[in-house]
């Protein structure tokens, strides 16, 4: 017998593009996503209303509609799938693939912070995602946790494209729109009001200034702090005093049991873009090693990654931190091989 299914909220609507509501998966004050079904495919996908009164902002609603629109084309597993994006009588109705393993936070939620290894793999997915967007000239601007699902087969999924343009055109629309805007919350928003989540912007986002492929890696280096240690590497109510931290603050320092992996937080959370790794592919790559490596990760930190960290980094030196980071990988996976026989 098939279980009963929850009663779907009065206002809810009972069918969008063709699909059938069929129970509310969850939203906030601006939106709701309903878990949905095509009555001819049997095929489950998840519909996001943007409420009907967020209408009246016409240039926020069209920036919002084309950032998601140029996602309709993209194909990559750690992607999310958008399938019909347009405007209803409810609102902005985007349909996407239904990814039912929950989000990237519930597990932080859950667990506080992640194993080395599992953190590594799921930030290997997500830049996999990050470099494909790239490649193609776009720039995500709103990597975090909750924009980070899981599929059936437990393959993290970067999802939630509102923020997505092109890299010559990414930027926020100005000063009083931009992180600094006295009226500026500290999560996220539409665009073409604020472009990003303020925990998790880079310095320049925050500016309001021109981001390209760096500003998603900085990002990325903040969540993958906070998978690693299980907070974030600034904290603060007030989102003036938070992009001032990320601005001006020492970069922030990883608990004891995993420094072997500080040059990468220290390669992702430069303050200047020019002195930040540059390339999701690189970073990639870096990573890839480190994961075939962290089985060793425990022996062999004590004795090579705390010279490593003591050194001086010049502030123009990613460049090093990379070619020390990737020594670092190329080491723990000797000792790894080694340990191994």
């Amino acid at each position: 017998m098939s279980r009963e299914l929850p009663r779907l909220p009065a206002d809810s609507p009972r069918e969008v593009a063709g699909f059938r509501i069929q129970r509310l998966l969850g939203g906030g004050s601006s939106a709701r996503v309903y878990l949905a079904e095509h009555p001819l495919r049997h095929r489950p996908v998840a519909v996001k209303l943007i409420r009907a009164d967020l209408e009246a902002d016409e240039d926020g609603l069209e920036e919002l509609l084309a950032a998601v629109r140029r996602a309709r084309g993209l194909r990559h597993p750690h992607l999310e799938r958008v399938i019909e994006v347009q405007r209803g009588a409810e609102g902005v109705q985007i349909v996407s693939e239904y990814l039912p393993g929950g989000s990237l936070r519930q597990r932080l939620e859950k667990a506080g912070s992640l194993p080395a290894l599992q953190a590594l793999v799921i930030l290997k997915q997500v830049l996999s995602a990050l470099s494909a967007l790239h490649q193609r000239g776009l720039v995500h601007r709103d990597v975090k946790p909750g924009n980070v699902l899981f599929d059936t087969e437990g393959r993290a999924v970067l999802v939630d494209f509102g923020l997505l343009q092109p890299i010559r055109e990414a930027e926020a629309p100005g000063p009083a729109d931009s992180v600094l805007a006295p009226a500026l919350g500290a999560g996220s928003s539409r665009a073409g009001q604020i472009a990003g989540t303020a925990a998790y912007m880079a310095p320049e986002q925050a500016r309001g200034e021109a981001v390209d492929a760096r500003a998603d890696l900085y990002s990325l280096g903040v969540m993958a702090f906070e998978l690693l240690s299980g907070r974030l590497p600034y904290r603060s109510e007030d989102p003036l005093t938070l992009a001032e931290l990320h601005e001006r603050a020492p970069l922030p320092e990883l608990p004891r049991a995993v420094d072997w992996l500080q040059p990468l937080i220290d390669a992702l959370l430069a303050k200047r873009p020019d002195d930040r790794l540059d390339s999701a592919q690189a970073v990639l790559q870096v990573i890839e090693t480190l994961v075939l490596a962290e089985p060793a990760a425990a022996d062999i930190a004590p004795r090579t990654t705390s010279r490593l960290l003591r050194a001086p980094r010049p502030p123009r030196a990613w460049r090093r931190r990379l070619m020390a980071l990737s020594a670092l990988a190329a080491a723990l996976a000797a000792a790894w091989v080694l340990l191994a026989r």
